[in-house]
């Protein structure tokens, strides 16, 4: 345990945020001992209040388990395992309303507003019987979170000086 608490915090992670009860550190310990990734070859695994972390090679970190509600202690951990290093855009699909999109312009991208990076997915989204559209928009990726499997959702305002937009 102590070797995976001074790894995070090498990373940046507030393990303070982090400490299991003593029991569970009694447990965690001699299983350490026992399974340790030195000996079995299995990357590091952390969870925070919803959300589940692995890192797929040393200092990448990915989500394995994504939530629609992500914790204080799951942005924490985002941001400082799997953003820390990234930049750039991502580019992702949407199906909203007419009105909300247009708004977009003006306002940004709201704080919730879901995502997902392939078409085909966020069409699944599309009602019918109002008036959405489809819009594929390129964020910058410190302004998501991946919420399932492809599935994303914006974790702050987006400035409209921030994205590009087009309508399918």
């Amino acid at each position: 345990m102590d070797k995976i608490i001074k790894k995070l915090q090498a990373q940046g992670v507030d393990t303070d945020r982090l400490r299991p009860s003593s029991f569970r550190y009694i447990v965690e310990g001699i299983l350490e001992d026992q399974f340790s990734v030195e000996k079995t070859g299995y990357p590091t695994i952390i969870f925070g209040e919803s959300m589940g972390f692995e890192e797929v090679a040393p200092g990448k970190w990915e989500v394995f388990e994504g939530s629609d509600e992500p914790g204080p202690l799951d942005m924490h951990l985002y941001k400082v395992l799997v953003l820390k290093d990234k930049s750039g855009k991502i580019k992702l699909f949407g199906v909203h309303s007419r009105d909300f999109v247009y708004s977009w312009r003006d306002e940004g991208i709201p704080e919730d507003t879901y995502f997902a990076g392939e078409k085909w997915i966020a069409e699944r989204y599309w009602h019918p019987e109002g008036d959405d559209v489809l819009v594929m928009v390129e964020l910058p990726v410190n302004a998501v979170v991946e919420t399932a499997d492809n599935e994303y959702k914006t974790i702050r305002i987006v400035e409209p000086d921030e994205f590009a937009m087009k309508f399918l």
